[in-house]
Protein backbone atom coordinates (compact mmCIF):
# COMPACT_ATOMS: atom_id res chain seq x y z
CA UNK A 1 0.00 0.00 0.00
CA UNK A 2 1.24 3.46 -0.47
CA UNK A 3 -0.13 7.16 0.53
CA UNK A 4 -0.17 9.85 -1.88
CA UNK A 5 -0.73 13.12 -0.02
CA UNK A 6 -2.69 15.98 -1.62
CA UNK A 7 -2.21 19.08 -0.25
CA UNK A 8 -4.91 22.08 -0.86
CA UNK A 9 -2.82 25.06 -2.62
CA UNK A 10 -3.59 27.79 0.77
CA UNK A 11 -2.49 30.62 2.85
CA UNK A 12 -1.67 27.81 5.86
CA UNK A 13 1.36 25.70 4.04
CA UNK A 14 4.14 26.74 6.81
CA UNK A 15 1.77 25.26 9.26
CA UNK A 16 1.07 21.96 6.89
CA UNK A 17 4.94 21.46 5.70
CA UNK A 18 5.70 21.44 9.66
CA UNK A 19 3.34 18.17 10.26
CA UNK A 20 3.63 16.46 6.74
CA UNK A 21 6.45 13.67 6.51
CA UNK A 22 9.38 14.10 4.17
CA UNK A 23 7.90 13.71 0.70
CA UNK A 24 9.90 11.20 -1.69
CA UNK A 25 8.46 13.44 -4.51
CA UNK A 26 6.82 16.50 -4.45
CA UNK A 27 4.49 17.72 -7.69
CA UNK A 28 2.76 20.78 -8.20
CA UNK A 29 0.84 22.46 -10.86
CA UNK A 30 1.87 25.72 -12.57
CA UNK A 31 -0.83 27.73 -10.14
CA UNK A 32 0.16 26.38 -7.01
CA UNK A 33 3.91 26.31 -6.90
CA UNK A 34 4.21 28.99 -4.10
CA UNK A 35 2.46 26.56 -1.44
CA UNK A 36 4.84 23.88 -2.98
CA UNK A 37 7.89 26.10 -1.97
CA UNK A 38 7.14 26.32 1.53
CA UNK A 39 7.21 22.51 1.41
CA UNK A 40 10.59 22.68 -0.25
CA UNK A 41 12.29 25.29 2.16
CA UNK A 42 11.13 23.02 4.89
CA UNK A 43 12.19 19.27 3.44
CA UNK A 44 14.92 20.59 0.95
CA UNK A 45 12.97 19.17 -1.90
CA UNK A 46 12.54 20.29 -5.22
CA UNK A 47 8.96 20.17 -6.62
CA UNK A 48 8.14 19.21 -10.44
CA UNK A 49 5.05 20.52 -12.61
CA UNK A 50 2.62 17.91 -13.12
CA UNK A 51 0.21 19.04 -15.88
CA UNK A 52 -2.38 16.98 -15.04
CA UNK A 53 -2.58 18.93 -11.57
CA UNK A 54 -3.83 21.98 -13.23
CA UNK A 55 -7.39 23.50 -12.20
CA UNK A 56 -8.32 26.53 -13.74
CA UNK A 57 -11.05 28.69 -12.94
CA UNK A 58 -13.13 26.67 -15.38
CA UNK A 59 -15.95 28.04 -17.28
CA UNK A 60 -18.93 25.95 -18.62
CA UNK A 61 -19.12 27.75 -21.92
CA UNK A 62 -16.94 30.01 -23.53
CA UNK A 63 -16.76 33.94 -22.88
CA UNK A 64 -17.29 36.32 -25.76
CA UNK A 65 -13.66 37.58 -26.22
CA UNK A 66 -13.55 41.16 -24.65
CA UNK A 67 -13.90 44.49 -27.34
CA UNK A 68 -11.49 47.37 -26.74
CA UNK A 69 -12.45 50.21 -24.58
CA UNK A 70 -15.42 52.01 -25.81
CA UNK A 71 -13.68 55.29 -25.82
CA UNK A 72 -11.03 53.78 -27.96
CA UNK A 73 -13.89 52.64 -30.51
CA UNK A 74 -13.38 56.09 -32.71
CA UNK A 75 -9.81 55.17 -33.10
CA UNK A 76 -9.50 53.59 -36.67
CA UNK A 77 -6.68 51.00 -35.51
CA UNK A 78 -8.95 50.46 -32.12
CA UNK A 79 -12.39 50.11 -33.90
CA UNK A 80 -12.88 46.16 -34.51
CA UNK A 81 -9.54 45.04 -32.38
CA UNK A 82 -10.65 42.38 -29.72
CA UNK A 83 -8.27 42.13 -26.91
CA UNK A 84 -6.78 38.63 -26.58
CA UNK A 85 -8.00 36.18 -23.87
CA UNK A 86 -6.56 32.79 -22.21
CA UNK A 87 -8.24 30.07 -23.59
CA UNK A 88 -11.13 29.00 -21.88
CA UNK A 89 -10.10 25.62 -19.34
CA UNK A 90 -13.53 23.75 -19.29
CA UNK A 91 -14.92 21.76 -16.58
CA UNK A 92 -13.95 18.46 -19.28
CA UNK A 93 -10.27 19.98 -19.09
CA UNK A 94 -11.05 19.54 -15.22
CA UNK A 95 -11.98 15.85 -15.85
CA UNK A 96 -9.66 14.93 -17.97
CA UNK A 97 -6.48 16.17 -15.90
CA UNK A 98 -8.39 14.15 -12.40
CA UNK A 99 -8.71 11.15 -14.81
CA UNK A 100 -5.00 11.35 -16.19
CA UNK A 101 -3.90 11.32 -12.21
CA UNK A 102 -6.20 8.76 -11.37
CA UNK A 103 -4.22 6.49 -14.00
CA UNK A 104 -0.79 7.71 -12.91
CA UNK A 105 -1.36 7.75 -9.06
CA UNK A 106 -0.74 4.35 -8.73
CA UNK A 107 3.27 4.69 -10.63
CA UNK A 108 4.11 7.50 -8.37
CA UNK A 109 6.36 6.81 -5.00
CA UNK A 110 4.88 5.60 -1.38
CA UNK A 111 4.89 9.70 0.32
CA UNK A 112 4.15 11.12 -2.90
CA UNK A 113 2.96 14.87 -2.04
CA UNK A 114 0.93 16.68 -4.66
CA UNK A 115 -0.10 20.31 -4.24
CA UNK A 116 -3.58 21.00 -5.62
CA UNK A 117 -7.00 23.19 -5.87
CA UNK A 118 -9.28 22.61 -3.61
CA UNK A 119 -11.51 22.65 -6.90
CA UNK A 120 -9.76 19.87 -8.49
CA UNK A 121 -9.08 18.09 -4.65
CA UNK A 122 -13.33 17.77 -4.79
CA UNK A 123 -13.30 16.25 -8.53
CA UNK A 124 -10.99 13.93 -7.47
CA UNK A 125 -12.96 12.50 -4.17
CA UNK A 126 -16.21 12.21 -6.44
CA UNK A 127 -14.42 10.20 -8.94
CA UNK A 128 -12.42 7.88 -6.08
CA UNK A 129 -16.21 7.53 -4.26
CA UNK A 130 -17.60 6.14 -7.82
CA UNK A 131 -19.63 8.89 -9.26
CA UNK A 132 -18.90 9.89 -13.23
CA UNK A 133 -19.39 13.38 -14.86
CA UNK A 134 -19.55 12.84 -18.14
CA UNK A 135 -22.92 14.06 -18.45
CA UNK A 136 -24.46 17.86 -17.94
CA UNK A 137 -26.99 16.17 -15.05
CA UNK A 138 -23.70 14.06 -13.11
CA UNK A 139 -21.91 17.85 -13.33
CA UNK A 140 -24.89 19.60 -11.78
CA UNK A 141 -24.72 16.84 -8.85
CA UNK A 142 -21.03 17.20 -8.77
CA UNK A 143 -21.41 21.47 -8.30
CA UNK A 144 -24.45 20.66 -5.46
CA UNK A 145 -22.61 18.18 -3.72
CA UNK A 146 -18.92 20.26 -3.82
CA UNK A 147 -20.82 23.36 -2.81
CA UNK A 148 -21.62 21.46 0.51
CA UNK A 149 -18.40 19.63 0.86
CA UNK A 150 -16.07 20.81 3.63
CA UNK A 151 -12.77 21.76 1.75
CA UNK A 152 -10.23 20.81 4.27
CA UNK A 153 -6.07 21.58 3.91
CA UNK A 154 -4.83 17.74 3.61
CA UNK A 155 -6.16 14.95 2.22
CA UNK A 156 -4.28 11.05 1.81
CA UNK A 157 -4.74 8.74 -0.78
CA UNK A 158 -4.48 5.60 -0.35
CA UNK A 159 -3.79 2.52 -3.26
CA UNK A 160 -3.57 -0.37 -2.13
CA UNK A 161 -2.10 -3.42 -4.15
CA UNK A 162 -5.49 -4.54 -5.69
CA UNK A 163 -8.48 -2.62 -6.37
CA UNK A 164 -8.96 -0.49 -3.24
CA UNK A 165 -8.61 3.04 -3.43
CA UNK A 166 -9.71 5.60 -0.79
CA UNK A 167 -9.60 9.05 0.15
CA UNK A 168 -9.49 10.84 3.77
CA UNK A 169 -9.43 14.26 5.26
CA UNK A 170 -5.38 14.11 7.13
CA UNK A 171 -6.07 15.58 10.90
CA UNK A 172 -2.86 18.04 10.74
CA UNK A 173 -2.87 18.18 14.66
CA UNK A 174 -3.40 14.51 15.35
CA UNK A 175 0.07 14.11 12.81
CA UNK A 176 3.28 14.75 14.93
Amino acid sequence: MKTIYLIRHADDAAQMAEKLPRPAKLYTSELTQSTAQVICDKWHVRHEILPCLLAHDYRSEAEAPALAPPMMLGMPHFATQVIETKPTFKFEDLNANVETFLKLAPKLPHRTTCVVHGEWLHLLLWRVLGFRVDAADEIAAFHAWQAQTPNPVAWYLHIGDSWETWLQVLDLDGVR
